[in-house]
């Protein structure tokens, strides 16, 4: 995208570059819509001698009478729409400047050497802790960056040839003062698309305007991909099972179907003969207790294109090419008996804690637990029950509410079938619930003397008892 923008500069001898202060941040509005408002009202002079990228603007005209002319004109434009300039970025009637990561000039377009270096030192800085005097050998090219100016050395050269000895990579041409130009290589397809993608969200304009200041190209490089994938299926290759036809023999439900399959193709389903074996919807079948499927789940799981992930990954490797019923079972045993696994993979989840049971009431209705039932069947337009226990004798009472309905509803129904008989309680246990949280719930039994206890999650404590357990 940045090429194509750029080539538009052919011809041109005179640049001027705006920046408007405090950027998109003049307007209400986001940075996908600032950008369709620049495009907008700077349409007429697009492409002609304008490129606008966000907040920043480049101008460019083939000699200085005309691009003094094509200034006043952007500044009318600007002042008309009352957008602000920032005098201390903007650059004026200039032979050379940089844009967007770019040097821009009538020789052409060329990289900012300075911002493909300071790539450079953030890509090698990420792993410097595995290169032993890492600061030290890069000083002279940190150097390089400072406001004196960018001007290459000696001592730079041979630094930068040191990194590249160090880090094994061509991610940095020879020659730290002129244009480079990276090379990524991937074996993720999508990725090489990247950069012509069309920008749709307001997320990846802002990636977009980081990456297009680089100096790269991504390309595909799938060899090594495929010859791992090559080897790690290597043990799903049939000819090398040589118990299999002996195992078919003991398998009575597999022999009558395969007899079947040779009279009549079509006479199971899903099932068909190649070259003599069993397949069932393009997965070969596998037989039971076969003698290969320890050998399969150990080559699918602890091969390191698989690298011991867990039982359902691994089932669903296996199930890709194999079939057989029942093998979701062992396959989790194997994955759990893992001995690497069981080294080097520890619990996510946190610990449970120590059981904290409620404490035994002493006097009936004095401490109840109120939970809501939802999502039952209509009757006269009620589906939601609060049931109300007793937490001493275990005595409920249920109430019948018709979704959606309100704090002050379930208050009201509450004073009028359970206060009304028992009195306001000492205690209620409930869990989170919208109703429970809310501040007319909380200060209605303030006032009443009621304690709320209300729990974290909803615990087996409130769900046995509200059953009646």
């Amino acid at each position: 995208m940045i090429e194509e923008l750029l080539d538009e500069l052919a011809g041109a001898t005179m640049f001027s570059k705006l920046d408007l202060k405090s950027g998109y941040h003049q307007i209400l509005i986001n940075l996908l819509g600032f950008q369709a408002l620049m495009n907008r009202i700077l349409q007429p002079f697009m492409r002609k001698f304008v490129l606008v990228f966000f907040d920043d603007i480049l101008i460019y005209s083939p000699n200085l009478a005309t691009h003094v002319t094509h200034l006043i004109e952007i500044f009318k434009v600007l002042h008309q729409h009352k957008f602000k300039l920032n005098k201390k970025k903007c650059v004026f009637g200039q032979l050379q400047l940089e844009y967007l990561g770019h040097i821009i000039s009538q020789q052409g377009v060329a990289a900012d050497p300075q911002k493909a270096l300071r790539g450079f030192l953030s890509l090698t800085g990420y792993y410097r802790r595995f290169v032993q005097g890492y600061g030290k050998i890069a000083k002279p090219l940190t150097k390089l960056l400072s406001k004196e100016g960018f001007h290459g050395t000696t001592e730079a050269q041979q630094a930068l040839e040191e990194l590249k000895k160090l880090f094994g990579s061509k991610l940095y041409r020879k020659g730290a003062s002129k244009s480079s130009h990276s090379i990524i290589l991937t074996d993720q397809k999508s990725l090489k698309f990247l950069i012509d993608q069309r920008l749709l969200t307001e997320e990846q304009f802002k990636w977009a305007s980081k990456l297009f200041r680089l100096d790269f190209e991504i390309g595909l490089n799938m060899e090594k991909t495929i010859k791992d994938c090559f080897k790690a299926i290597s043990i799903l290759q049939p000819e090398k099972w040589g118990t299999r036809e002996e195992e078919s023999q003991q398998d009575v439900d597999l022999v009558a179907m395969i007899q079947d399959l040779l009279l009549d193709p079509s006479s199971h389903e899903g099932y068909e003969l190649r070259k003599g074996r069993l397949f069932y919807k393009g997965k070969l079948v596998l037989l039971k207790n076969s003698s290969n499927l320890s050998a399969i789940i150990k080559e699918l799981h602890e091969s390191p294109t698989s690298g011991h992930s867990g039982y359902f990954r691994t089932f669903k490797r296996i199930a890709g090419v194999l079939y057989l019923k029942g093998m979701k079972k062992d396959i989790k045993e194997w994955v759990q008996q893992c001995a690497v696994c069981q080294r080097n993979k520890a619990e996510t989840l946190a610990p449970a804690g120590l059981l904290q049971p409620l404490p035994i009431p002493t006097q009936v209705w004095s401490d109840i637990s109120m939970d809501f039932i939802g999502g039952l069947p209509k009757v006269k337009g009620k589906d939601t029950i609060l049931v109300v226990m007793d937490r001493l004798m275990k005595y409920a009472h249920s109430l019948a509410f018709a979704h959606p309905f309100t704090a002050t509803e379930v208050a009201q129904l509450f004073i009028k079938e359970i206060v009304r008989l028992c009195g306001f309680p000492s205690t209620i246990v409930s869990d989170r619930d919208n109703i429970f949280l809310s501040n007319f719930w909380k200060e209605l039994f303030k006032q009443a003397g009621t304690k709320l206890k209300v729990q974290h999650c909803i615990s087996s404590q409130i769900r046995w008892s509200n059953r009646g357990g």
